[in-house]
């Protein structure tokens, strides 16, 4: 491919949808020398359906002018058994967003609803 003077350089994004990943698709999101095309998520530190929905849930956050296309992968590891780092990054491996509040107590990141991811 070759990359267009002034142009966004389309990308896709592979992922296991945790903190670092978050942080990586936020700047990718904002990047205009960046055209987030699609995220494939797999298992990772935490399962593939976790994952996913913390990918999405980071781009329900930033609410982008086009959003990407998510796609789940491999469930498990190819070759090592998974490692659950719940314990680093909390169960959710996006630090319990779960658990943050507003002021008046309602969810600052409330659950996604998604007809499957």
């Amino acid at each position: 491919m070759i990359a267009l003077p002034n142009q966004p350089v389309p990308v896709i994004v592979d992922t296991d949808g945790g903190v670092d990943d978050a942080l990586a698709l936020i700047m990718a999101l904002n990047s205009p020398q960046l055209d987030l095309k699609a995220v494939t998520v797999v298992a990772g530190n935490i399962n593939v359906e976790q994952a996913a929905n913390n990918v999405l849930r980071v781009i329900s956050i930033l609410e982008p002018d086009t959003s990407p296309i998510v796609a789940k992968g491999c469930e498990k590891p190819l070759l090592k058994p998974p490692f659950n780092a719940a314990g680093i990054h909390g169960a959710d491996g996006l630090g319990e967003l779960d658990k943050f509040k507003e002021a008046d107590g309602t969810p600052r990141y409330p659950k996604l609803t998604t007809n499957g991811t």
